[in-house]
């Protein structure tokens, strides 16, 4: 078997906030939080290269990808493949999500939260380097943490900006309906992978509402393990700075936290 070791020129991210977290997550944790976790499917999401419009960016090789110019009121671009959208995948700890009820501070949006695991972050900021073409790009980072979104609604008058949650103080202009990003009223939807022992990522990610139930326990919660299926686009700041876009698409959830240790192994 060849194993494919990527190397990149070092890139960077640079939060939208200074709030400091516990650093990347090390999957021997899991074992304590999550005793029930799916591993097998979590390694085999970790593992997963690349099939189709699917790509693990932490895995992947940065090839066979286009940047598409979007109209906007400011520089806008998508990462697509064969003019479809790429769907970017990656596996992680769930610091917070809001996919049933949106977020009403600040701006109105659904979002997960999700804290990746150490060596597969270092690729994912080195693929985003090599496919974007910046080696510094403002990022939706956040106590350590990456947060993908839908579409952002038009501010509350008055609204109030929560201490708990990281807002982006310069959001992505919204681009035109192409599939790229769902809409704030959409469904985000979260399967349940709990049990699922047969799932193939080279095979079953085009057609995860046939291969997997839905996830029907509300609100994910803080510390679970979750696959996520997102798109990435960059685009020019208000500020005129470069800034990374993710946008939520799915969600697989693998595993559930041990409700008496997750205060002590997350923040």
């Amino acid at each position: 078997m060849c194993v494919l070791t990527l190397a990149f020129r070092k890139g960077q991210f640079i939060p939208w906030s200074n709030a400091r977290g516990q650093g990347p997550w090390g999957f021997s944790l899991w074992g304590k939080l999550v005793p029930d976790l799916n591993a097998s499917l979590a390694l085999a999401a970790i593992r997963f290269q690349e099939s189709g419009n699917f790509v693990n960016p932490s895995r992947a090789q940065p090839q066979n990808l286009q940047l598409r110019d979007v109209p906007a009121k400011t520089p806008r671009f998508h990462l697509m493949r064969n003019y479809k959208p790429v769907i970017c995948v990656a596996c992680g700890l769930v610091l917070k999500a809001n996919l049933e009820t949106p977020l009403t501070h600040y701006m109105r949006q659904k979002q997960i939260h999700i804290l990746f695991h150490g060596q597969e972050w270092e690729r994912n900021v080195g693929w985003s380097w090599a496919v974007l073409g910046e080696e510094t790009l403002l990022a939706p980072v956040f106590m350590d943490g990456m947060q993908m979104t839908t579409k952002t609604d038009t501010p509350r008058e008055n609204g109030s900006k929560s201490k708990a949650i990281g807002y982006n103080p310069n959001p992505a202009p919204q681009p035109e309906k192409d599939g790229f990003v769902l809409s704030t009223s959409s469904e985000v939807p979260v399967y349940d992978a709990r049990n699922t022992q047969s799932f193939n990522f080279n095979t079953d990610l085009p057609h995860l509402a046939d291969r997997l139930p839905k996830w029907t326990g509300g609100e994910i919660p803080k510390g679970s393990c979750a696959v996520v299926g997102y798109t990435m686009a960059k685009y020019m700041s208000n500020k005129g700075h470069w800034s990374l876009g993710c946008n939520i698409h799915w969600v697989m959830v693998l595993g559930l936290p041990d409700p008496d240790v997750v205060h002590t192994l997350v923040k």
